[in-house]
């Protein structure tokens, strides 16, 4: 259909409306085809929808660049209830231009010198994968078992995408746009895009589709498992074909509602039997079925607002997205793409990912926004090639420079922000997270296991900052870095000593983290295992140097820090200051602390000066517990100075308030305390004050308890520990040597 009109606004103002192609307006009118017509309408930029709403039956999409839609409301009321988008806007690629890279390319360069740049041109856009060889991760847990309790640690390929700004022929030299974010080798490849779609902008438009809709599921309703048959107590279950259904509030833990089949999402309808029985499947395999209950449910609806794929300089303001369940938008190959001041009203499905942030999205920015959950899905999720999500595998993902900043994730079902080791350079701050599932998974065997998606920040990377955020009601940790990038591959140099200095990759990215003035609050219901957890559980992983944890405030989790320095992994030059940790003790009588680092691996020059720590609750809970634990980890050239370290209540025979070493080990721990330093410290709640500050210090692996008791002068006391105040110590005098 051409233009029902013309008139004199369309030739003044250069924009168009639904309602110049014949559509309705009337959100109950299928104005899809309208819609459509004006998508594709070449002749105009902007696509006014003029305050209306417009109901559409069919996905609409746009593969024009330099399009402005704004002011009206998208409602999509066609027949799909399942993983479907109801704008998808793409470029394509189509390409069969594969190019080899002819020399080594460091981070931050800017030229790239091919086999054949003849069939690229100025202006054209190429994606740059760091090789094809899908067993050479980028990042990889190291064991095996517990890699599949960390699955999403594991990434495939690096890819950049970037903008061709020169072509030297007499060189073959390709010139980027913006830097090489990850370095190139003879290995990599250059592959032309067919189409990338520049300058879109969505502002003030409202995007509606089906809400997530509850099946109430018949007592005993799962049949044999060979046949994975639900039957429902609902008139119907409006179920078709494909359609994903998370099932939650069984009685039974076995497979039939385990938590790592959900949290993938692979349950899809595969059969309809009647209007109130059907089939599923299971990632293709059949599980243990289970018997519902009488609370056993269903959950189903993923349709999404926006896909994006191909696109640069990409705009998301001040629009509002209703009843759809599946999230905002997925972004793969987008670069430079701004999500600013939208609402999100849920609920979203469980597992749902509200910015789903798939294959090479660098120069990311989401800001401002207000995200309600209801109980339901992931904040910002990429996931990684470990497996398939919902049917999809993201191999290449790739975000540096991302900015996620003063946005809301309210009822957070899973993780508030999860990125994959690919996204170096991030900064999250001021950002506010409420957690709040909807599945509490009682029945489940692992409990830890069952939370484990119960984030707030995750992320298996470096060279990041998580500022000035706010996280509550956490399940299970509050801020989780794994640092899972593999020494010497396309985002990191040698780093050798006998190589640091004559590896020609830039420092950036650095090795490091930037974790400041965070509030993180574990739940009353379900306290969290850790409130900030370092990970660095990587062969051949990178050490981590030059960190800062500075004025941040941990309250209510069992442990409140939680450092892993384990084989090949240590971390240096770290600056812990200024923290505040309260830690309350499960029912559990073991493993509480304030502060815990566990080996085997090493710290070198620590700064842990002026902290807080007190563990709570009653003598029996906390034995066993520490303030400050350092399991099998050698400490040298570090200082611990001005903490103030104090139980609650007195606490049992097996607890210290500082614990360097397991003093038990024989024959593998040795000198666990070098060239350190420990002054100035204040300890409380200890019966006996020889359990303040115990440490592996001597050559044969013996304790040696730190407090009164000691005999010595005073003067060589104070040398060489310090004016500490120990536990003992009260009113009526000081009892200790000094």
């Amino acid at each position: 259909m051409a233009l029902t009109k013309t008139n004199l606004r369309m030739m003044d103002t250069g924009f168009i409306t639904p309602l110049d192609f014949g559509a309705a307006g009337d959100g109950a009118t299928d104005d899809g085809p309208e819609l459509q017509l004006a998508l594709n309408a070449s002749d105009y930029s902007v696509i006014d929808l003029a305050g209306k709403t417009y109901a559409t039956n069919q996905q609409l999409t746009l593969t024009r660049s330099n399009v402005t839609i704004r002011n009206g409301t998208i409602k999509y009321t066609g027949t799909s209830k399942s993983q479907f988008s109801i704008l998808k806007i793409y470029g394509t690629d189509t390409s069969t231009t594969v190019l080899d890279v002819a020399a080594s390319v460091s981070i931050g360069e800017y030229v790239v010198r091919v086999d054949d740049s003849s069939t690229i041109a100025v202006g054209d856009w190429v994606k740059i994968a760091h090789n094809t060889d899908a067993t050479d991760y980028v990042s990889f847990f190291s064991n095996s078992s517990e890699n599949m309790d960390y699955p999403n640690f594991k990434t495939v390929f690096f890819s950049d995408m970037q903008k061709i700004t020169a072509n030297d022929a007499s060189t073959e030299d390709l010139t980027t746009l913006n830097p090489i974010l990850g370095k190139l080798t003879t290995s990599s490849k250059v592959t032309e895009l067919t189409s990338v779609l520049e300058n879109i902008n969505i502002i003030n438009v409202t995007f509606q589709g089906h809400a997530l809709r509850s099946i109430a599921i018949d007592n005993n309703g799962f049949s044999n498992a060979s046949d994975q048959v639900v039957t429902v107590s609902s008139a119907t279950h409006g179920l078709v074909v494909n359609d994903y259904v998370y099932f939650g509030n069984g009685n039974s833990d076995g497979d039939g509602f385990h938590f790592e089949d959900h949290v993938r999402g692979e349950r899809t309808v595969s059969e309809i039997v009647d209007t109130t029985t059907f089939k599923y499947t299971n990632s293709g395999t059949t599980t243990t079925g289970t018997d519902g209950d009488a609370n056993a449910v269903g959950l189903t609806g993923l349709n999404r607002a926006l896909e994006i794929n191909y696109c640069s300089d990409i705009t998301i303001s001040n629009c509002y997205f209703k009843d759809c369940p599946g999230g905002i938008v997925e972004l793969n190959y987008v670069n430079n793409c701004n999500i600013d001041s939208n609402v999100y009203e849920g609920p979203a499905y469980p597992e749902a990912d509200i910015f789903l942030l798939g294959n090479t999205t660098p120069y990311l920015t989401i800001t401002n926004n207000r995200i309600h959950g209801g109980r339901g899905g992931n904040g910002v999720f990429c996931p990684s090639g470990h497996t398939a999500r919902r049917g999809t595998t993201y191999n290449h993902t790739g975000g540096a420079y991302c900015l996620i900043k003063d946005n809301h994730f309210i009822g957070i079902r899973g993780c508030g922000i999860q990125l994959s080791s690919t996204f170096v350079r991030a900064r999250i701050e001021g950002n506010h997270f409420s957690h709040a599932p909807r599945f509490l998974l009682e029945n489940v065997s692992d409990t830890t296991s069952g939370n484990f998606n119960s984030l707030s920040i995750y992320l298996h990377t470096f060279d990041t900052e998580i500022l000035n955020n706010h996280m509550e009601n956490v399940m299970y940790t509050g801020i989780l870095i794994g640092n899972t990038l593999t020494q010497n591959d396309v985002l990191t140099g040698d780093n050798s000593t006998s190589s640091l200095y004559s590896d020609t990759n830039n420092f950036i990215p650095f090795r490091s983290f930037k974790i400041h003035g965070n509030r993180v609050y574990s739940s009353r219901q379900r306290p969290g295992t850790q409130g900030i957890s370092i990970l660095g559980r990587v062969n051949s992983a990178l050490k981590t140097m030059g960190s800062q944890i500075t004025n941040n405030l941990v309250f209510g989790f069992k442990t409140g820090w939680e450092i892993a320095t384990l084989s090949d992994t240590t971390d240096h030059n770290l600056m812990f200051t200024n923290n505040v940790t309260v830690s309350l003790p499960s029912t559990s009588t073991t493993n509480t602390y304030g502060f815990y680092s566990t080996g085997p691996g090493s710290i070198k020059r620590w700064l842990f000066n002026n902290n807080i720590f007190d563990v709570q609750g009653t003598a029996a809970a906390v034995d066993g517990a520490h303030n400050i634990y350092l399991w099998d980890t050698g400490c040298t050239n570090s200082t611990f100075n001005g903490n103030i370290l104090s139980f609650e209540n007195t606490a049992g025979s097996s607890f210290k308030n500082m614990n360097f070493g397991d003093v038990s080990l024989t024959g593998t721990v040795t000198l666990q305390v070098q060239k350190s330093i420990f002054v100035g410290n204040v300890f409380s709640g200890c019966a006996d004050a020889t359990k303040d500050l115990g440490t592996s210090i001597s050559a044969d692996n013996q304790p040696y308890n730190i407090g009164p008791s000691l005999s010595t002068t005073a003067a060589d006391y104070a040398e060489r520990y310090g004016l500490n105040v120990w536990s003992n110590i009260n009113a009526s005098g000081w009892p200790g040597p000094d």
